[in-house]
């Protein structure tokens, strides 16, 4: 269920976002009749742009769906799945090369990668066994 609920509240956000801007442009009205035909062409280019935002929902919300599986099926690496996500968005230009990545910039995500190439070098050394064979050997609760 926790996967379901983010996937749901995307998703119903970007179609309210879609209704609310299909529907604020059919309500303008203006009384002058020269800027009522240059508020019908604006609005007709504003249709067509959301019209053509309308693929951008679909093809975010199935490489999310694609993300998604990936990662429950643990069959790729969780950094992987990601990046090629990301890839994929900013290759469709939904996102921008500069927005994608700007979040490489982040401390907080820095102290991440950094905390998983150290967890990566101690699982692969071996160097956690001796201290848990050791602390497994000093416990009292009787197995």
């Amino acid at each position: 269920m926790p996967i379901v609920v983010p996937w749901f509240y995307i998703y119903s956000t970007l179609i309210s976002w879609e209704l609310e801007t299909t529907h604020s442009l059919n309500q303008r009205k203006l009384p002058n009749q020269q800027q009522t035909e240059t508020m019908d062409n604006r609005q007709e280019e504003s249709l067509e742009e959301s019209k053509g935002s309308l693929w951008k929902i679909i093809y975010t919300s199935f490489v999310l769906l694609i993300m998604f599986v990936a990662l429950i099926s643990d069959r790729v690496g969780a950094d992987m799945v990601m990046m090629v996500a990301l890839t994929l968005l900013m290759a469709s230009k939904i996102i921008s090369i500069k927005e994608g990545l700007d979040g490489f910039a982040n401390e907080g995500l820095l102290t991440v990668l950094v905390l998983f190439v150290v967890a990566a070098g101690i699982s692969h050394t071996g160097a956690l066994v001796s201290i848990y064979e050791n602390v497994q050997s000093i416990s009292i609760l009787p197995y």
